[in-house]
């Protein structure tokens, strides 16, 4: 899982916090796996983005911030790094932007 989300997301550093293995992007956890005996617990650190994959997530057990897989699911990169990229986008700073017909304001993501 981490090979496929890293190799598409060079960015992101990989390091093991409370046990679990992780990818962030500077304080930011962006991709978090834990484990049991009966399955695997993924988390992206937003809700907002498990509620975006609601459809894409159907066949899992979804909880408030994790995603459930058994132990021998087959790693779905696509899926994997979709997640990732929301992750990303919802990490990425808003600036805002001054036009320079109306001399109004408005925000934009980078």
């Amino acid at each position: 899982m981490f090979t496929a989300v890293q190799a598409k997301h060079p960015i992101l550093t990989f390091e093991v916090a409370w046990n679990q293995p992780m990818l962030r992007k500077g304080k930011d956890i962006v991709f978090a796996v834990g484990s049991s005996s009966n399955h695997l617990l993924i988390n992206l650190g937003s809700k907002t983005v498990l509620d975006t994959f609601a459809d894409r997530l159907a066949d899992f057990e979804v909880n408030k911030h994790t995603i459930r897989i058994p132990l021998d699911w087959t790693v779905n990169a696509a899926l994997l790094n979709a997640l990732v990229t929301a992750r990303l986008k919802e990490l990425s700073p808003s600036s805002t932007v001054i036009s320079r017909k109306t001399g109004t304001k408005r925000k934009t993501r980078s």
